[in-house]
């Protein structure tokens, strides 16, 4: 059985209302995708998981959802 995982994601409440220099200090987003990654790479690697594609949520996913 082969996976595609899709709309993976990291919100942060208030993120909208942020000034844009502490909203690009984006620390914690990028430890969870690490971390996501990282452990997705040992499903591969340690237990063979057949993994065909990784898709990250982005915040302008959620323009498709208002619309």
């Amino acid at each position: 059985m082969s996976y595609s995982i899709t709309e993976n994601g990291f919100a942060v409440k208030g993120e909208n209302d942020m000034p844009l220099d502490q909203a690009l200090i984006d620390t914690d987003r990028v430890n969870y995708f690490r971390g996501e990654v990282d452990n997705l790479l040992a499903a591969v690697n340690e237990d063979g998981v057949d993994v065909r594609s990784y898709f990250a949520w982005r915040p302008t996913a959620m323009l498709l959802v208002l619309a």
